[in-house]
């Protein structure tokens, strides 16, 4: 059986405060669900939750990076 692992409302609330802090903006709920499927591809293919914003978008002028933590990821069996 597989387990599913998925970026939940907390770690929804964490991504959100990270642009917030990085990028100084808060993106739409559509967009702040995009970038939960980023950290959601990572963790399919083996890899930490993490995010980044690339130097252009980020207020440092560098790329910003991000791990879920794990309050804000999510897990179910998959079925089938």
């Amino acid at each position: 059986m597989t387990t599913n692992r998925y970026v939940n409302p907390v770690g929804l609330a964490e991504i959100a405060e990270f642009l917030a802090a990085s990028t100084g903006t808060v993106p739409s709920p559509p967009g702040l669900c995009a970038w939960a499927r980023d950290a959601e591809y990572q963790m399919a293919n083996d890899n930490p939750p993490i995010i980044e914003v690339g130097a252009s978008a980020s207020l440092s002028g560098r790329p910003e990076m991000f791990t879920v933590s794990d309050a804000g990821i999510g897990s179910e069996e998959a079925v089938g």
